[in-house]
């Protein structure tokens, strides 16, 4: 497995109902992965296709990196 480095952005939520995407201010389709965590959610943009890990409890999402970050090759160690 080779480790890639990601700068991850973070937003604060609101208290707004919808949770809305920090990019193109769409709401998100909310997902949860885990029923015995409630309040770790995944949400994805409909629209512009972005991915957010969700903290409800601590009021927090998460941008996830796209596709072609994790794909890029890590630079050569000399």
């Amino acid at each position: 497995m080779v480790s890639v480095s990601v700068t991850i952005e973070r937003c604060l939520l609101d208290s707004a109902e919808d949770i809305l995407c920090s990019r193109c201010h769409e709401p998100l389709t909310l997902h949860q992965p885990d029923v015995d965590m409630p309040e770790q959610m995944l949400g994805t943009c409909d629209e512009c296709k972005s991915w957010y890990l969700i903290d409800k409890a601590g009021g927090i999402m998460s941008l996830l990196p796209e596709e072609r970050t994790l794909r890029r090759r890590p630079r050569s160690r000399r």
